[in-house]
């Protein structure tokens, strides 16, 4: 099981592992001040080989997916293309 707790603090403080990637965000003073979570850590999502801890503020729980629980994972994909310049005719003549 994923100790989001331990994962999180080791992150906010550095050293993780090389197999981790710990993504953050400074919190803006004013939205902070609005929302009453000035005085909150910033924001942290930390990827592990074991799963994902995201920590948004005070006021939201911590969000967790401990891939061990798993029974299997789907990546599902949607995308659109979009003409390019010369294939539209906008940049011929």
């Amino acid at each position: 099981m994923l100790d989001t707790q331990a994962v999180l603090g080791q992150a906010r403080h550095g050293g993780v592992p090389a197999n981790w990637r710990v993504f953050t965000k400074a919190r803006g003073r004013v939205r902070g001040f609005l929302r009453g979570t000035s005085a909150d850590p910033d924001p942290l999502l930390v990827i592990t080989p074991d799963g994902v801890a995201e920590y948004v503020d005070s006021k939201k729980p911590v969000a967790v997916v401990d891939f061990g629980s798993l029974a299997r994972i789907s990546l599902r994909v949607s995308g659109s293309t979009f003409p390019t310049a010369s294939r539209s005719g906008w940049m011929s003549g």
